[in-house]
């Protein structure tokens, strides 16, 4: 997916590049956070809109979340629509009314560290 950089570029400039081909990959948006420890990530990245940013954090989602849930408990990658886990807060339902009808999720490491995406 991440196109290789040339020996005499600075790190920053690779991270930005990876942003970049990221950004171009996912046009409505994602979240990428790096090395949860005791449930505090290392970096965090979110480029979804606004709106659905400040929706989403002000209802504290995440915690009801079936695609967090699934980054959590599993390792991998998986489509939003086969995630199995229960949605009792409608946060995919909200989601969708913000126009995010589709992504996907993709989840490393151990609970002791986790990098998810989505």
């Amino acid at each position: 997916m991440l196109a290789a950089m040339t020996d005499d570029q600075h790190p920053d400039e690779d991270i930005e590049a990876l942003f970049e081909e990221l950004d171009g990959k996912c046009p409505l948006g994602y979240t990428l956070v790096c090395h949860i420890r005791l449930a505090s990530p290392t970096f965090t990245r979110s480029t979804y809109p606004a709106k659905w940013l400040d929706h989403y954090s002000k209802g504290s989602s995440w915690l009801a979340d079936p695609v967090v849930s699934w980054a959590f408990f599993k390792s991998g990658k998986v489509r939003w629509s086969e995630i199995r886990f229960p949605d009792p807060a409608g946060v995919m339902k909200d989601a969708a009314k913000h126009g995010l009808n589709y992504g996907m999720a993709v989840s490393l490491g151990s609970i002791r560290s986790k990098t998810i995406g989505g």
